[in-house]
C-alpha cells in the first residue's frame, strides 16, 4: 500500500512509552524523515519524551504531550481532559498518523478519534484491521524491524535497522564538570534500576558482579535515576570496595558519554540495553521478565541477554560477564591502547 505522499505534510507519530521504546523507534523516525524532508513530523508521547525529542530534531519537530487514556496503565487522565486533548488533535489537522505503539489492542480506537486524513498502524493478528494502511503486529520480529515493516508497507523505503543516540559538546562538557576519575574503556557501568521491581535483577547479584570487576582492576560506575536509589543503594551495601555513585547526578547526555565510554555494561533490561546497542557497547543484560525477547535476535557478539526465567542461576551469568571481559581484554591487548589511560574528550 502506498501513500500519496505528495498530500502528506504533517504527520504524528504515536509512542507514549519510555526513552528505551522510543530508543528502539529511532530507525523509523530516520526512514520517515527521508521519505518526508519537508513535513513537520511530531511525536506523541509523555511528557518524559522531551528529552528525547530535543535530541533528534532532525527526526521530530515537537512533542504533543499525552494526557493519558483509560486502557492504558500511564499516564493516566480524566474524561474531560481527554476530550479535550482530543478536541486539540482533531484542530491541528494531520494529514497522516502513524499508531506505533503497540499491536492496536484498546489503542487503535482512541487514535482515529484525532481526526486525521489518514491513520496506520498495527492491529492484533486475531482481529484483521479493515484498513488496507494497517498490518497484523508480528511479535517474531524486534520492535525495531517490526516499525520498518510498517513503513515498508506504506511503501516508505528502509534500509537501516541501526540504533543511534547523538551526543553534543554540551554532553561532553557535562560530563567533564563531574571531574570523574574514569579514563576510556577502563571503566565499567552497572546499571541496576528498572521500571518495576519485578523487572530488577536481584541487587545481591549486581554486588557479585561489581566485586570481580573491581578485582579485575576496574573502576565502577553506579548509574540511574532519581528513582533509582533504593536499589543503586542495596547494591552498593554489598559491594566491597569503593565505586563511583551517579544515582541521580547525571543528564541524559552524560549518560550516554558513559556509555559510549564504557569497556562494557550490566544491566536490567532497560534504556540502558538499548543505549549500549546504538553505541555498540558490549553488553550483558538480565531479563527478569519478558521485555527482552526481541533484543536476543540482536548482535549476540557485543550483547549477551540472559533469559533469567528460563534460568535463575547466577552462576550463568557471572560466567557469561567472565567470557565476556576475557574477550574485551584480549581485544584490547593488541590495540594501540593497551598501556596507556585515554581521557575522554569530545570527538573533533
Amino acid at each position: 500500500m502506498n501513500l500519496d505522499k505528495g498530500n502528506i505534510h504533517k504527520i504524528a507519530i504515536f509512542r507514549a512509552l519510555p526513552l528505551g521504546d522510543l530508543l528502539s523507534a529511532v530507525p523509523a523516525f530516520r526512514a520517515l524523515r527521508t521519505a518526508f524532508p519537508d513535513a513537520e513530523i511530531a511525536l506523541i508521547s509523555k511528557s518524559a519524551a522531551s528529552a528525547f525529542v530535543s535530541r533528534f530534531p532532525q527526526y521530530i519537530n515537537r512533542l504533543i504531550e499525552f494526557p493519558g487514556y483509560e486502557v492504558m496503565k500511564e499516564p493516566k487522565t480524566d474524561v474531560h481532559t481527554f476530550l479535550h486533548f482530543v478536541q486539540m488533535m482533531r484542530h491541528e489537522k494531520f494529514d497522516l498518523i502513524l499508531q506505533m505503539h503497540n499491536d492496536g489492542t484498546g489503542i487503535n480506537e482512541m487514535v482515529f478519534l484525532f481526526g486525521a486524513a489518514s491513520v496506520a498502524g498495527f492491529y492484533p493478528k486475531e482481529h484483521p484491521s479493515h484498513t488496507d494502511l494497517f498490518i497484523a503486529y508480528d511479535e517474531s520480529k524486534t520492535t525495531t524491524d517490526r516499525l520498518l515493516q510498517l513503513l515498508n508497507h506504506l511503501g516508505i523505503e528502509t534500509n537501516n535497522n541501526k540504533l543511534e543516540f547523538p551526543l553534543t559538546e554540551k554532553d561532553y562538557q557535562e560530563f567533564e564538570h563531574l571531574l570523574l576519575p574514569v579514563y576510556y574503556r577502563k571503566f565499567i557501568c552497572i546499571h541496576p534500576g528498572a521500571r518495576g521491581i519485578w523487572r530488577q535483577w536481584p541487587p545481591r547479584y549486581f554486588a557479585l558482579i561489581a566485586n570481580y570487576f573491581v578485582e579485575q582492576g576496574y573502576t565502577l560506575l553506579i548509574t540511574g535515576t532519581k528513582e533509582d536509589v533504593a536499589i543503586n543503594n542495596e547494591v552498593i551495601k554489598y559491594i566491597r570496595y569503593p565505586v563511583i555513585d551517579l544515582t541521580g547526578k547525571t543528564s541524559l547526555g552524560v549518560w550516554g558519554v558513559l556509555v559510549k565510554n564504557a569497556l562494557m555494561v550490566v544491566s536490567n533490561c532497560t534504556a540502558m540495553a538499548q543505549m549500549a546497542i546504538a553505541f555498540e557497547t558490549p553488553s550483558i543484560v538480565v531479563n527478569v521478565d519478558d521485555t527482552c525477547d526481541e533484543l536476543e535476535k540482536l548482535n549476540k557478539k557485543k550483547h549477551v541477554f540472559f533469559d533469567w526465567q528460563k534460568h535463575p542461576q547466577v552462576d550463568k551469568v557471572f560466567m557469561q560477564v567472565v567470557l565476556m571481559l576475557n574477550k574485551l581484554k584480549s581485544k584490547m591487548s593488541t590495540s594501540h591502547e593497551k598501556d596507556k589511560l585515554v581521557p575522554i574528550k569530545f570527538p573533533e
